[in-house]
């Protein structure tokens, strides 16, 4: 079994797009971001390769 990352679970379900490399979203704004939106727009379809785990600063 691996460890999840703690931002992974609040954007379950949730289209992401772009080409930036990087944590853009933290925990916080992720799991508000869920909460209050409730429609996003056209976004070209990607996949997921990496989620990475931090501990404390850039």
């Amino acid at each position: 079994m691996r460890k999840r990352n703690v931002s992974e679970a609040p954007l379950r379900g949730v289209p992401c797009y772009g080409t930036f490399m990087g944590e853009l979203c933290t925990p916080t704004g992720a799991a508000l971001l869920k909460h209050f939106v409730s429609s996003f727009g056209h976004m070209p379809v990607m996949t997921t390769e990496k989620i990475g785990i931090g501990l404390g600063t850039k």
